[in-house]
């Protein structure tokens, strides 16, 4: 089964205003049945690990996601089922 995530790194997400939400990361939210998680500083493979992804940090580093996040928007699809994560980095 397809995941969907939004990921916020950096300032607290009561922080981020609304529009800087819907601006970078869509009208999705909780309710919508669209996880948030937010970290203060992360990787991908720790974001791999958390989501349930990659069963562990170096099964997601072993498959080329062992690199940071830029700051800024970004969107990428992950494995086979194309799971969908977006993240805002302040």
């Amino acid at each position: 089964m397809r995941k969907e995530f939004n990921i916020t790194i950096g300032r607290n997400r009561e922080d981020l205003e609304n529009w800087e939400l819907e601006l970078f990361l869509g009208v999705k939210t909780e309710e919508d049945g669209v996880p948030w998680k937010h970290y203060n500083e992360t990787t991908y493979a720790d974001i791999m690990k958390d989501t349930g992804i990659f069963k562990s940090k170096r099964d997601a580093k072993m498959n080329g996601w062992d690199k940071d996040i830029p700051e800024g928007f970004e969107d990428v699809t992950v494995g086979k089922l194309k799971n969908r994560i977006t993240t805002y980095k302040s």
